[in-house]
């Protein structure tokens, strides 16, 4: 870096194969990095250090991705795409300028370099998707290509994420090594990639456990001294023994929790905030909010009176009911913060390797209506999407997961479930073909219909000076017109249509000015807005918006 440049050297260092260098941006750039106004280089070191300790070799996985610049990604729709992903084999170490000066090493942490090299064990264990072979084949690349149902796990080049989301990009990739095993594709064994795959998912559902939401639960109740207990318990298989002593001693059932120190005060405290909460949302944080990997932040939106701010309508009794809602309804404060489909169906139907019992059954019209939500809100073209389009999206992602979760819907659960399945979706039948919208969709469209029809059948506006033919004609008519000039009959004709078209639009609560480009539709909307300010007074306010459309021919 330039403010290095008093003797400092270029520092140089060998990448083992199969090695990427990363740093943790997210966390250089916290409040908790920053003092008097400016960055503290000691704490940012200190927070790199913690993220780097967390990563075990042997154990942690590692994901491959490419930034926004990728093929696969455009402009109107931005797009991080997967690569490919590996076990970790060894973590670089800590990497120091060389020849800084005293007063550098004093001001930037000692002058660390802002990369650590990550060496993986591919190809012994892992995957590379081979999406160069395909380069000329988009039919291919369309069947192969992975997005992470969740964009935020990509941010920030480099940031751990729990193994809920690791469950659910797994299964993305055994879905695409089907792919290529479908396709013949040669470039690796896919056999044994997939087999790989089945038994790093069944690795990452013993880490997971039936309760990953456990502990922003318990962040939500402020009971943060009981989460390392928690976390220790569920390591040992003990997480349902664990919840229920700990509810147990939130409820004021029993004073102690054996194997954990508690603070009277504090155990007070968290009995009091327990009170405070209503039946509804009790139920929630006990008995269902556990079963799934949220946030603790996202908890308190699902649970706030004015959820409805964050797209969920439903009670907290329907939500108990039917927590796939979440997934159709939670929208965050930003586009990458939500709650996918497949957080909600782990914690519904999870592993029967963990010996729970299940929140739903593989058909259940809950789970197919929240398919179908899912699936047209990934239609990017359409809002009106026929049936068997959206069902056959759907079979296609059941028919990667773990067998146990395996299910292949058709339209006949759409009248099985037709009550239910309303709530969210409209079903219309059009030309003998079903079709599907998304409920809210549907109802912005028949709002739309009310008001247009409201104002074309609407009356005439009054005005409150009138607009005469003649002031049109000053509007509209430019003498420093080429047109004018050279063919002023003609010109003097067009303008008299235009007057006509004004008189006509203008006192009218809905209007369509079409025409070709030249045909002098500026023109026109240009004589309107200047005639507003004249037929309702100088200070009548305009909004001009300028639409934009593309078509393809």
């Amino acid at each position: 870096p330039s403010w290095f440049n008093d003797g400092t050297q270029t520092r140089h260092w060998t990448l083992p194969p199969a090695t990427v260098c990363v740093w943790p941006y997210e966390v250089m750039y916290g409040d908790d990095v920053r003092s008097g106004g400016r960055f503290d280089y000691d704490r940012r070191l200190a927070k790199a250090r913690e993220f780097f300790k967390a990563i075990q070799p042997d154990k942690s996985l590692i994901f491959y991705y490419a930034n926004y610049s990728n093929p696969f990604s455009e402009e109107e729709s931005k797009r991080y795409v997967l690569v490919g992903l590996s076990r970790v084999k060894a973590i670089g170490g800590e990497l120091f300028y060389e020849g800084c000066s005293d007063d550098v090493k004093e001001k930037y942490g000692g002058g660390f370099v802002w990369q650590r090299a990550i060496t993986s064990h591919y190809p012994d264990q892992g995957l590379r998707l081979p999406y160069h072979v395909y380069r000329d084949r988009p039919d291919v690349l369309e069947r192969i290509a992975l997005f992470p149902e969740n964009p935020r796990l990509c941010k920030y080049a480099t940031r751990h994420f729990k193994d809920d989301d690791a469950l659910g990009l797994v299964e993305g990739f055994l879905r695409v090594v089907r792919e290529l095993q479908d396709l013949g594709d040669t470039t690796e064994d896919w056999s044994d990639r997939a087999h790989w795959l089945e038994e790093l998912i069944s690795e990452l559902w013993r880490h997971r456990g039936l309760l990953p939401g456990m502990p922003a639960v318990l962040n939500v109740l402020s009971f943060q001294d009981a989460i390392l207990f928690f976390k220790a318990k569920a390591l040992e298989e003990n997480e349902l023994e664990a919840r229920d002593s700990l509810f147990a001693l939130v409820e004021g059932k029993t004073d102690n929790v054996s194997g954990m120190k508690t603070d009277a005060t504090k155990i007070k405290s968290v009995r009091r905030q327990w009170k405070l909460r209503t039946k509804q949302e009790q139920k929630l944080l006990r008995d269902v909010l556990p079963r799934f990997s949220l946030r603790h932040d996202q908890i308190l939106k699902i649970l706030d009176e004015g959820r409805a701010r964050n797209g969920i309508t439903a009670t907290l009794n329907a939500i108990a009911d039917n927590p796939y809602i979440l997934s159709e309804q939670y929208q965050g404060d930003d586009p990458d913060d939500f709650i996918p489909w497949g957080t909600i169906d782990r914690g519904m139907i999870p592993s029967p390797e963990l010996g729970s019992n299940d929140l739903a059954d593989v058909d259940d019209g809950r789970r197919f209506r929240a398919l179908l939500v899912d699936a047209l809100q990934r239609e990017k073209a359409h809002v009106f999407v026929p049936a068997d389009t959206i069902i056959t999206a759907v079979n296609r992602r059941l028919a990667v997961l773990p067998e146990w979760k395996r299910f292949t819907f058709n339209e006949r659960f759409l009248s099985a479930d037709e009550e239910l399945i309303r709530e969210a979706v409209e079903i219309r039948e059009e030309d003998k073909r079903i079709y599907l919208y998304l409920r809210e969709v549907f109802e912005d469209e028949r709002l739309l219909e009310e008001r247009l029809r409201f104002l074309i059948g609407g009356p005439d506006i009054q005005l409150q000076t009138p607009v005469t033919d003649g002031v049109w004609d000053g509007f509209l008519y430019d003498a420093q017109s080429i047109l004018a000039r050279k063919a002023p009959e003609e010109y003097r004709a067009a303008v008299r249509k235009q007057v006509e078209a004004c008189q006509q639009v203008f006192v009218r609560p809905l209007s369509v000015i079409a025409g070709e480009a030249g045909t002098g539709k500026t023109t026109v909307i240009r004589a309107l807005i200047k005639a507003i300010k004249r037929g309702h007074g100088v200070g009548s306010s305009v909004i001009a918006l300028a639409p934009t459309g593309k078509r393809d021919d």
